[in-house]
């Protein structure tokens, strides 16, 4: 019902919300609840998205002290977005809702944080014209790129983020 959408935004939201809520209680077993959301591929919706992403954040918090099993949830995570990833893009349509736009950034910076190759090389590239003020970067991405470029930029990019704070 999760996948095919017959179940409303609502009701997909309020399932993955009360999933990850009795796993913090300890009722549920957190592997059920990731297999839950693997029904969630072609979700489109802002709202069920940042509910998933926010219960993935929690969830890589208490597995983040395990190096092997932090980077292979770090591929499911992932693989779990990559179709809206793609869906979303870097670039805002003409006619898209604001809302789209909100998905956009919500979507690459957890991809960004997470690693996705792909995320990371363009958030760099991005940065770089952004930095070198060849083009200006949409305000709605910044944060996003801003992240993803800190986290996997290394020392140069640190430099250069405190350079645009300085201006």
């Amino acid at each position: 019902a999760i996948e095919d959408k017959t179940l409303s935004e609502v009701d997909r939201l309020g399932l993955i919300d009360d999933v990850f809520a009795l796993v913090q209680a300890g009722k549920a077993n957190t592997g059920d609840a990731l297999e839950l959301i693997k029904a969630c591929q072609n979700e489109t919706s802002y709202v069920v998205w940042s509910c998933i992403t926010k219960n993935l954040g929690s969830v890589r918090t208490i597995i983040a002290h395990d190096e092997d099993l932090d980077v292979k949830y770090q591929k499911f995570c992932t693989s779990l977005m990559s179709n809206i990833c793609e869906q979303v893009g870097w670039s805002a349509k003409p006619d898209e809702s604001h809302v789209t736009s909100l998905l956009r950034a919500r979507i690459l910076s957890v991809m960004g944080n997470y690693g996705h190759p792909a995320t990371v090389t363009e958030a760099k590239k991005r940065f770089a014209e952004h930095h070198s003020e060849k083009t200006l970067m949409p305000a709605d991405l910044r944060a996003a790129v801003y992240r993803t470029v800190a986290a996997h930029g290394g020392q140069e990019a640190f430099d250069q983020i405190l350079d645009l704070f300085r201006r």
